[in-house]
């Protein structure tokens, strides 16, 4: 063991809202098997908000570089700060020159953001730690814009993709054919990462088809997310109602109008319907069609609104829920998917990105195109196959759950790597 070794390990772990507000709810589910493989383990968020989440013991809690209500405040002082304005400028030209997107908001809070990062006092820990240390990102956007200074100090880092931080059609109001596709200014920060996780086989392709994946080869891995394991829940009695349920944030790409046109389909064919739908939004065209559903014969509607995870996971345990529906035109993996199908409950979801690798049809549910899932009778059909006397004799989905997105197994996997790569950054 080297002199450095025998000091405590530190890692830093980089968020973009939590513990703050509701960002970032299934991180909460990895923290335990990182804190089991540090010592020291600190959190800097990048944004602030007046409600905060309990820590575990144990986790330092460094100072958000904003809160929300001074995001304009902070475009106000990047504005007039030069060196802002030079190390964006300076980004543009590389975009520019590959042909890739350079929005220019997008470029200028960029650079805001990497300076107050490397500032921040989640960083100037790190620095000061002594023995293995490890920086980790749970976003490839902007949480990861130290990573340039990590490299120059010798300190190994590993960076988290999902979906917005991903794709370049993977913004949350984008529209295809409408929308610009989005700016990543901050790929070449990238270059010095010891470890690029993605959370799907889909997602790690789209890197490298699209960005390069050669001079990333044997850093760019898939390690899922996953889900502890909360028990099976109850079985659908056939003479009840049709259960259904669904959990998202209600927003353009999430398509929420959709199950609602799909609950009052069902309903239209004679069966008495219940859908119950957790989160919150503003997206006119769910609300509008939520509002005609209700007038359906045969439907009740039930919006949630934000739940703690306790309560919805209660919610499944207790409540026989006959199908889970995510109709979303671009996923990471949604880790709602994984907890619906922990409980045994089969899913009807569109193969958009990563989804795919949690929706297997005939095992864990039932796959649509985004086309099919405009289509309320298609649709229907869909998940009547999936519900009838004739559904697959395979299906089986918390034995999916059990091979893919068991937490215990995926995020132990997980912090051993990165407590690996401290380690190897001490001994050099």
């Amino acid at each position: 063991m080297t002199h450095a070794a025998a000091h405590p390990s530190t890692l830093l772990l980089t968020t973009f809202k939590y513990p703050y507000a509701s960002g970032e709810p299934f991180l909460a589910a990895e923290l335990p098997y990182l804190k089991a493989r540090f010592a020291r383990v600190i959190v800097q968020p990048v944004m602030g908000a007046p409600q905060r989440r309990e820590l575990p013991e144990g986790f330092e809690l460094c100072p958000p570089l904003y809160h929300g209500k001074d995001r304009k405040a902070l475009a106000v002082k990047a504005l007039l700060d030069p060196a802002v304005w030079k190390m964006a400028l300076a980004e543009r030209r590389q975009l520019r020159r590959s042909g890739d997107p350079a929005d220019w908001k997008r470029l200028l809070a960029w650079a805001a953001i990497r300076k107050r990062l490397e500032q921040s006092e989640g960083v100037r820990r790190l620095l000061a730690a002594k023995g293995p240390r490890a920086a980790y990102s749970y976003w490839g956007h902007t949480p990861a814009l130290a990573s340039g200074l990590f490299a120059r100090e010798g300190i190994p880092f590993a960076v988290r993709f999902h979906r917005v931080d991903l794709y370049e059609y993977g913004g949350h109001d984008y529209t295809a054919g409408q929308s610009p596709l989005q700016s990543f200014p901050w790929r070449r920060d990238l270059e010095g990462a010891a470890r690029l996780v993605f959370i799907s086989e889909h997602g790690c392709s789209y890197f490298g088809d699209r960005w390069g994946g050669a001079g990333f080869a044997g850093r760019a891995v898939v390690s899922r997310l996953g889900t502890p394991d909360m028990g099976q829940g109850r079985q659908a009695p056939r003479a009840g109602p049709l259960v259904l349920a669904s959990c998202s944030r209600i927003t353009q790409v999430k398509q929420v109008h959709l199950i609602a046109r799909l609950a009052a389909e069902l309903a239209r064919r004679g069966r008495q319907v219940e859908w119950h739908h957790f989160g919150t939004g503003e997206e006119d065209a769910a609300l509008q069609a939520i509002e005609a559903a209700r007038a359906q014969e045969g439907l009740s509607i039930r919006m949630h609104g934000w739940v703690e995870n306790a309560e919805l996971m209660a919610f499944y345990r207790t409540t026989a829920v006959d199908l889970f529906v995510n109709l979303s035109k671009s996923e990471g993996i949604p880790v709602s998917i994984m907890e619906a199908v922990s409980f045994g409950i089969p899913v009807l979801a569109t193969a958009v990105d990563g989804t795919p690798e949690a929706v297997v049809d005939g095992r864990s549910g039932s796959l649509c195109s985004l086309a099919e899932a405009q289509d309320s009778a298609r649709l229907a059909d869909k998940a009547e196959a999936l519900l009838g006397p004739a559904r697959p004799a395979g299906l089986d989905p918390r034995a999916l759950w059990q091979e893919r997105f068991d937490a215990a197994r995926n995020f132990a996997g997980h912090a051993a790597a990165l407590a690996a790569l401290a380690e190897d950054g001490a001994g050099r």
